[in-house]
């Protein structure tokens, strides 16, 4: 029985692991397609955002659902970070 249980318990942290790893993606899918949409040449365009603000929304959710290790990956977890601060400012204006 206790083995039963320490595999549930690895399988269910598996699980977790893998809906945040496709979070995480999902997560930096989004932002690519949104800077790719609203920012050219290093210039956001605002005011098509100001029209349209579902996309900054929907990120912001998005961003609220996931948990980036920095001991797990490193490179994730500056990238997370630096696209947060981006997008964040962004927001603000």
């Amino acid at each position: 029985m206790q083995r039963i249980l320490n595999i549930s318990i690895v399988f269910l942290l598996f699980i977790v692991g893998n809906v945040n790893a496709q979070s995480e993606a999902k997560l930096f899918d989004a932002l690519d397609d949104f800077y790719k949409l609203y920012v050219s040449n290093g210039m956001v365009d605002y005011q098509r955002l100001k029209k349209d603000k579902r996309a900054l929304n929907s990120i912001y959710l998005m961003a609220q659902e996931v948990n980036i290790d920095k001991a797990k990956n490193e490179n994730s977890y500056k990238a997370y970070w630096v696209n947060m601060y981006n997008f964040s400012v962004i927001k603000g204006i």
